[in-house]
C-alpha cells in the first residue's frame, strides 16, 4: 500500500477504513473510489433516520451526491454492488414482498368498499324516489362510510436508476420520500433525462419542500420531507461531453458543488490478477449496521433524529470555515471554486455525521471524527478544483498528479526510492523538464505527503517512500551514483 492510501484510509474511523481496504483489495479498485461510493451508500441509508445539525442551528439533511469519474472496467459496479447488495437491495426486496401482501390484501378491502357504497347509494336512491322526508340517516352513513375508505399501501422505493425526472418526482411525492438515484454509468443521469430537473434537485439536496405543477389533466405533486442520494459513475470523455455542452449552465445552478467528485488513477494495467479472497468480517459489519438504520426508517415520514456537534466540534469546524473563507479571496488557492467551497461547511458536517452514526452509533460529532470529515473533504475540494479551476494553481495541481503517476515506474527503473532532482528533470515527460515547474509539482506532492522533498549534498532529492523508515544505505547510493556522473 502506497503512502497516499495510508493517508485516504485514516481519513475514515476504524471500521470503515477497514471495510474499503477489504472492497478495493477484492475488486482492485483505487481506495478512494470504494470511499466515496461507500458514503453515497452510507447516506442513502442513513437520510431517513437522522439529520445533521450546524453549530450555526441550520438543519441539514444527509442525503449526500457523489459522482465517479473513471473508465468502464475499473470496478465502480462490482464495488457497488458488494456495498449494496446484502443490505439496500435485500432491504428492498422484503419490503417489495410486504407491499404485494399489503396491496393485495388493500384491493380486496377496497372491492368489498365499493360493493358497501353501491349498496349505501341504492338506499338513499329508494328513499328518494318513495318521497321520504328525512334523508340524514342515510346522507350520514355515506358520509361516515367514505371517512372508512382503505388507505392504499406505499410503497418504499429506495433506488431509482433508469428514471426520468417525473418519475422520481412522482415516486419521491406518491411514495416514501426518501430515495437514491443510482447509475453506475451515470448516461442516465447525464444525457438530460434527469438533468433537465436540476433545478429541483437542487431543493431536494436541500431538503426543501418541494411543489411540482403537473398538466391540466393532473393534481399537482408535493413532497414535504425529501430525502434524495445520488450514486453516479461516468467516464472521463462522457463527462467531458456533457460539460461542454452545459457545463456551465450546470455549475451555475450549483449541482456540481453539492457533488463529492472523485476522479481516482486509473490502476488497470497493474491490478492484481491472482486468487483474491474477500474479507466479509468488514462487509458483514457494515451490512448489519445498514440493515439497522433502513429498519429505523419503514416508517415513512417517521420523526428524524438529529446529530449535534459537540463543543471541541464546534470550535473546529468554525476554524475550518474561517480558513475557507481565507482561501477564496483573490489570488488565493481556492479562489475560483468559490461555488463548491460555500458548500463544504455541509459536506463537513453530513460526512461526519455520517461517520458518528456508522462507527459509534452516537448522535454527537466529537472533535477526533471532524477532523477526519475535514481531512476527507479537503480531498473533495482538490478533485473538485482539479476539474473546474482555471488558476495559474491549476497547472501546478495538474502536474502533481501526472508526475504522481509517473514516478513509481521511474524509481523501478533506478531500483531505489531515492530520486536525485535533475535526474527527474531530464527523463520526466516534456512539460515537467522545466526546473520551476517540476520543483512546484515536486512541492506540491510533498505537501500531500506523497513524498518527501529535500536536500544532501547541495544535491536536491525526493523519497517516494516517506512513509517508510530512512534508508541511509540507499540514499548515499543514489548521492553517489550522481556525483559519479558529474566527473
Amino acid at each position: 500500500m502506497n503512502n497516499f492510501e495510508d493517508d485516504y484510509l485514516s481519513w475514515f474511523p476504524k471500521n470503515l477504513s477497514n471495510t474499503i481496504d477489504a472492497v478495493a483489495y477484492y475488486t482492485q479498485t483505487p481506495v478512494e473510489m470504494i470511499g466515496t461510493l461507500m458514503l453515497g451508500v452510507m447516506s442513502e441509508v442513513t437520510q431517513g433516520h437522522a439529520d445533521v445539525v450546524l453549530p450555526s442551528g441550520q438543519l441539514v439533511p444527509l442525503s449526500t451526491w457523489v459522482l465517479i469519474i473513471s473508465a468502464s472496467g475499473s470496478g465502480k459496479t462490482p464495488a457497488l454492488n458488494i456495498l449494496r447488495k446484502d443490505s439496500i437491495l435485500e432491504f428492498e426486496q422484503m419490503e417489495l414482498k410486504l407491499f404485494n401482501e399489503k396491496l393485495n390484501n388493500y384491493n380486496q378491502s377496497i372491492l368489498i368498499w365499493k360493493a358497501e357504497l353501491s349498496a349505501l347509494t341504492s338506499q338513499l336512491k329508494k328513499s328518494v324516489t318513495e318521497n321520504e322526508y328525512d334523508l340524514s340517516t342515510w346522507k350520514e352513513k355515506i358520509h361516515l362510510h367514505h371517512k372508512n375508505l382503505p388507505e392504499k399501501p406505499k410503497k418504499i422505493k429506495l433506488t431509482y436508476s433508469d428514471s426520468t425526472i417525473e418519475a422520481l418526482q412522482k415516486g419521491l411525492a406518491e411514495n416514501s420520500e426518501t430515495a437514491c438515484f443510482v447509475s453506475d454509468e451515470g448516461s442516465s443521469f447525464f444525457n438530460g433525462r434527469i438533468s433537465s430537473g436540476l433545478a429541483s434537485l437542487n431543493q431536494i439536496w436541500d431538503g426543501q419542500r418541494v411543489c411540482i405543477d403537473r398538466c391540466i389533466h393532473e393534481t399537482s405533486l408535493v413532497i414535504e420531507n425529501p430525502r434524495l442520494s445520488i450514486i453516479l459513475g461516468i467516464q472521463p470523455g462522457q463527462l467531458k461531453k456533457f460539460l461542454q455542452k452545459k457545463g456551465c449552465e450546470t455549475r451555475d445552478l450549483g449541482s456540481f458543488s453539492r457533488m463529492l467528485i472523485c476522479a481516482p488513477f486509473n490502476n488497470q494495467g497493474y491490478r492484481y490478477t491472482g486468487h483474491k479472497q474477500l474479507d466479509t468480517r468488514h462487509i458483514e459489519k457494515f451490512n448489519a449496521i445498514a440493515k439497522r438504520l433502513l429498519n429505523k426508517t419503514t416508517a415513512i415520514n417517521s420523526n428524524r433524529s438529529t446529530i449535534r456537534f459537540s463543543d471541541n466540534a464546534t470550535n473546529l469546524y468554525y476554524g475550518y470555515c474561517r480558513e475557507n473563507e481565507r482561501r477564496i479571496a483573490p489570488s488565493m488557492q481556492w479562489e475560483d471554486i468559490k461555488d463548491f467551497i460555500s458548500k463544504t461547511n455541509r459536506h463537513v458536517a453530513k460526512i461526519a455525521a455520517l461517520f458518528e452514526i456508522f462507527e459509534t452509533g452516537e448522535t454527537t460529532i466529537h472533535e477526533s471524527t471532524l477532523e477526519k470529515s475535514i481531512k476527507l473533504t479537503d480531498y473533495f475540494t482538490r478533485q473538485y478544483q482539479n476539474i473546474f479551476s482555471t488558476s495559474p494553481y491549476q497547472q501546478q495541481i495538474d502536474d502533481a498528479e501526472y508526475l504522481a503517476s509517473w514516478l513509481p515506474n521511474f524509481s523501478k527503473k533506478r531500483n531505489n526510492r531515492y530520486l536525485m532532482f535533475n535526474d527527474i528533470r531530464q527523463h520526466a515527460p516534456n512539460h515537467l523538464r522545466n526546473t520551476k515547474r517540476l520543483r512546484e509539482a515536486i512541492i506540491e506532492l510533498d505537501h500531500q505527503k506523497y513524498l518527501f522533498y529535500d536536500q544532501r549534498r547541495r544535491l536536491s532529492y525526493v523519497d517516494i517512500a516517506p512513509g517508510f523508515s530512512p534508508d541511509e544505505r540507499l540514499l548515499n547510493k543514489a548521492i553517489r551514483d550522481k556525483l559519479d556522473n558529474y566527473k
